[in-house]
C-alpha cells in the first residue's frame, strides 16, 4: 500500500476490501482482504477494461453495497497496462 498506510490499524470490526476500477463503470469488488497487506491476484481475473485498483476500510465481509466503498478509500492506484497471460498473478503491496 501507500506509505504511511502500511501500518493503517484495523480493528477486528474492520477489513480491507479490493475494488476494480473499470474505464467508465461502476467499480467491482474481487474480493475482501481482510487484513492481509499484499495480495496475488490473477490478472485474467479482471475484466480487460480494469484502468485502476482501490482498497477501502469496510465492515468484515465487505461493503453493503455491492458497486461502492462504503468506508474510507485509503489506496487507489492505476493499474499499469500488462499482458495478461492465463494465471499469471499480479503482486499487490
Amino acid at each position: 500500500m501507500g506509505e504511511g498506510r502500511q501500518h493503517l490499524p484495523l480493528t477486528s470490526q474492520q477489513a480491507l476490501l479490493l475494488w476494480a476500477l473499470p474505464q467508465g463503470g461502476k467499480p467491482i469488488s474481487p474480493g475482501v482482504l481482510g487484513h492481509a497487506r499484499e495480495v496475488r491476484l490473477p490478472l485474467d481475473a479482471l475484466p480487460a477494461n480494469i484502468a485502476a485498483l482501490a482498497v477501502s476500510v469496510e465492515p468484515p465481509g465487505g461493503s453493503p453495497q455491492r458497486d461502492a466503498a462504503s468506508g474510507p478509500v485509503v489506496f487507489q492506484g492505476p493499474l499499469p497496462c500488462l499482458t495478461r497471460h492465463s494465471g499469471t498473478p499480479a503482486r499487490l503491496r
